[in-house]
């Protein structure tokens, strides 16, 4: 028999998918989804807490929804599958959708489930599974997914659909693991086990079997221990006997210690099946019949068919033949009446499994359709993107050609502006070099004028002389002086200042007012270098060495406070404009 968990519980990474409504209510219910096994005890406290705070906060609904939550759980997991039921459907009345939606998916998706399961509707319950398990994955809720996947294992296991039902478990086992619940995952692990040994697959199995058996978490929960143990005793060869004896003993010890009546007496069934391999009648008829009125009593009509068959068999192979026939008589009656329920429930199966198969078929085609759509809806956007994109390069190729037109008229301006600009400098610097020689020129003609004068002075004063009939001596004395006096430095200064003073009006008296301490020789100086004249020019007419005039030159720099960079002839020019 498959084991399907309930238990909607396991790992800190559920917890937080509850919606938060008090530091101990959510204490609480962490701890209800962390236990693990069937600690009855443990959850029932846990759930009078949960009713008590729900009493004592009555403007909180919320509290009292989870309550019956937990509460139909416990009961549901003590075999009281109707208090339950009933709990639940009162939880799934109250619970509030709108505000609350995860609390409504797993009270509600648990009610519709007890609901269809009530009646044997496994179609509507696996309408219910999957559409609960839609919503937890769209929340990536692992573990709550990983029991849906386990619910729906435990359906086609029911519905005989093995292969399914253990591909479901092994995605249930998965996901456990990845939300961090080892436990459940190791429950996971005992269902995997059970499919395969119904398979016929019994190596698999048992090495499953004896993985799960060995670990301390599943020996730490006694009840799953229990049902652990009772897998390994139907799965264990019958020549095996003193192992199997291990583990029927073993599990009868658990299931005492364990005060669960049902487990007891599936534990007392299992010994009683091992005393009839083992010939062993006597011990075997003492477990049946110790078995038999709790079975009748819940109604349990698979163990109460097994506890008639081996109480008739042990009482045939005792010689008691009269107990055997009126035994065997009512194995017989209940077999039959459970042949025709299997029959009519297995005519209700097929049909479930036939709507599930239809359903899934249908939802396969939709699928179809929907990547059909898809796949139509991604070739028209890829074609009209290929076609705006198409539009949009086109644009972006005529504003690159009209931007590259403008660059290159921009461009073709620069460059027109810039040889302007050369144009414009090569003709100031054209201006200035004439305006050099003009100024030249006057000078020139000024120094020429003065001289032609001087000339003229003196052929005056020999034809004056010549008539008034001097002496040749007097007149080449007056001559020479008069030469002397033009050819005289400071005299032919005075006449170069005169001259550059018409060309250049107010040069010295701006030049002495702004540089005071320059001297006479330093005035006459950049006098002649604004003039234009060479360095050897300046030199001759000075009569000093180049190298005093570069001295000179460098000392009325600094007067002036010229830098390196600063040229000297144009800052004179500046104040000679």
């Amino acid at each position: 028999m498959i084991v399907c968990y309930c238990t909607i519980a396991c790992g800190a990474k559920l917890v937080s998918h509850w919606p938060s409504v008090g530091k101990s209510a959510d204490s609480i219910i962490a701890v209800m989804e962390q236990s693990r096994g069937y600690q009855g005890i443990r959850q029932k406290h846990n759930v009078q807490l949960l009713y008590k705070l729900s009493a004592k906060h009555h403007d909180m609904p919320v509290l009292r929804w989870r309550a019956l939550f937990w509460d139909a759980y416990c009961r549901k997991m003590s075999g009281k599958e109707v208090e339950a039921r009933n709990l639940i459907g009162l939880a799934d009345r109250l619970v509030d959708k709108k505000n609350f939606e995860y609390d409504y998916q797993r009270i509600h998706g648990l009610k519709a489930a007890y609901d269809c399961l009530a009646v044997g509707n496994y179609y509507q319950c696996y309408l219910v599974y999957t559409k609960s398990l839609a919503y937890f994955q769209s929340i990536d809720d692992l573990i709550m997914q990983a029991y849906y996947f386990n619910a729906i294992g435990a359906l086609f296991n029911n519905l005989g659909e093995l292969s399914l039902a253990l591909d479901y478990f092994k995605n249930a086992k998965k996901l456990y693991f990845e939300g961090g619940s080892f436990n459940e995952s190791l429950k996971e692990d005992l269902n995997i086990a059970i499919c395969y040994a119904a398979l016929g697959n019994s190596k698999e199995s048992n090495a499953i079997l004896k993985f799960v058996e060995s670990k301390k978490e599943a020996q730490s929960d006694t009840a799953f221990y229990i049902k652990v143990l009772m897998s390994m005793a139907a799965g264990t060869p019958t020549r095996a006997g003193a192992e199997q004896e291990k583990y029927v003993m073993r599990m009868y010890d658990l299931a005492r210690q364990w005060h669960d009546s049902t487990l007891l007496v599936r534990s007392r069934i299992n010994l009683g099946a091992f005393y009839i391999e083992k010939k062993e009648f006597v011990k075997a008829l003492a477990y049946y019949k110790q078995s038999l009125p709790y079975v009748e009593h819940i109604h349990n009509v698979f163990s109460e068919i097994a506890c008639l068959d081996g109480i008739g068999i042990c009482y045939r192979q005792l010689n008691q033949n009269d107990s055997a026939a009126k035994y065997l008589e009512r194995y017989i009656m209940c077999k039959d009446s459970l042949t025709q329920a299997n029959h009519v429930n297995d005519i209700k199966n097929m049909e479930s499994l036939a709507k599930i198969k239809a359903y899934n078929k249908d939802i396969q085609i939709e699928k179809g359709k929907a990547r059909s759509r898809l796949l139509i809806i991604l070739l028209v956007s890829t074609v009209l993107l290929l076609l705006l994109g198409g539009v949009c390069y086109m644009l972006w190729s005529m504003s690159q050609k009209e931007r590259m037109k403008k660059q290159l008229k921009e461009a073709e301006n620069a460059a027109l502006s810039k040889n302007l600009e050369v144009e414009q400098l090569q003709n100031r610097q054209h201006k200035l070099e004439i305006e050099a020689q003009n100024r030249q020129l006057m000078l020139d003609a000024l120094r020429l004028n003065e001289k032609e004068n001087a000339l003229k002075a003196v052929q005056k004063q020999i034809m004056d002389a010549s008539e008034s009939g001097k002496e040749a001596k007097i007149v080449a004395h007056e001559v020479e002086n008069q030469i002397k006096m033009h050819v005289d430095v400071q005299t032919e200064w005075e006449s170069f200042r005169h001259t550059f003073e018409k060309v250049h009006p107010g040069f010295f008296r701006l030049l002495k007012r702004k540089y005071s301490s320059l001297s006479e020789n330093e005035m006459r100086l950049c006098a002649f270098i604004n003039a234009g004249m060479t360095n050897k020019q300046i030199a001759y007419m000075l009569n000093i060495q180049p190298n005093s005039l570069k001295k000179a030159r460098y000392r009325i720099r600094q007067k002036l406070n010229l830098s390196t960079e600063d040229s000297l002839e144009d800052f004179l020019r500046t104040i000679a404009e």
